[in-house]
């Protein structure tokens, strides 16, 4: 039902991303007792409480729909994100996901690291070659599976994609875990 909003007058209005649209958010989806006991049970609890070993709240969380594309550009190149030094996000695929679907895609902490190190553009995107230049293949995963399948990644650390070159429609979940001082929640919390 919330793929028909997305008309043609939307895609005028809104030429950016259109690889990657948010049917639902926040509220709405926390409204909804299964995934509000899923997002808030002790086995992600304690497994986020494990990796970030601070106080940290549930940021955002986005029921994402990844359209038929042949782009690759901004969140479609690798890259970090900048709301922490770490968080977690919980990315759940809702629909069965293999190559053709654009999936999620990332590289360890580790070799992420050395990528930025090495990189002396200082840019914060990064091209497929100089990714391959740099690191093993073996570094590099998909999140590819049955619906259901999911995977926590600290994207702040692990360089990442998704929804690149999607010959079939994607659907994710995704939830964000941010540590309570992150400067993202501080700077929010002091404009509210």
């Amino acid at each position: 039902d919330k793929k028909s909003q997305f008309d043609q007058e939307f895609f005028i209005a809104n030429p950016n991303k259109r690889f990657l649209l948010t049917l639902d958010s926040d509220e709405n989806l926390l409204k909804l007792n299964s995934i509000n006991k899923l997002l808030t049970s002790s086995f992600i609890n304690n497994a986020i409480s494990d990796y970030l070993a601070s106080p940290y709240v549930l940021s955002t969380v986005r029921l994402w729909w990844s359209t038929k594309n042949d782009t690759a550009t901004s969140s479609q190149m690798f890259h970090a994100d900048e709301e922490d030094l770490s968080q977690l996000k919980l990315f759940i695929n809702i629909n069965s996901i293999g190559e053709a679907h654009g999936p999620f895609t990332f590289i360890d902490a580790g070799a992420s690291e050395d990528v930025i190190r090495n990189s002396k553009t200082g840019k914060k995107k990064f091209t497929d070659e100089q990714i391959t230049s740099l690191i093993d293949q073996t570094s590099m995963h998909k999140l590819t599976g049955e619906s259901g399948s999911a995977a926590f990644v600290d994207t702040s650390r692990c360089l990442h994609y998704g929804s690149r070159s999607n010959q079939y429609d994607r659907l994710v979940l995704m939830a964000q875990y941010l540590r309570l001082d992150a400067p993202l929640l501080r700077q929010s919390l002091a404009l509210n």
